[in-house]
């Protein structure tokens, strides 16, 4: 979660709390970050924005889902995400 998706998350979460007012229950919201070694500065941000998401919202609005990425499967599979990627589709557009 990086800084954006933290604000619609909780955009998300504070829309979601109307809804809930009314007795019905409401699924979790589903964070998901990925990266490509486990010591990147995005997984570090994910987490402490999870940790303020929840103090904030409770541990039952949200749900971290963390994704690895080998760098096998990056090499793998680099021709098809640079064909999604734009405007570049350099390798800097995997950051």
């Amino acid at each position: 979660c990086g800084l954006y998706s933290t604000v619609l998350a909780a955009l998300a979460a504070e829309a979601l709390l109307s809804d809930s007012c009314d007795g019905g229950s409401v699924a979790p919201i589903e964070l998901l970050n990925v990266a490509f070694d486990q010591a990147a500065p995005d997984r570090l941000t994910a987490l402490c924005s999870f940790q303020d998401l929840v103090a904030r919202y409770g541990a039952n609005r949200f749900r971290l889902i963390l994704i690895d990425v080998g760098e096998d499967d990056i090499r793998q599979h680099e021709l098809a995400i640079c064909r999604l990627l734009g405007p570049a589709a350099t390798h800097l557009d995997f950051n």
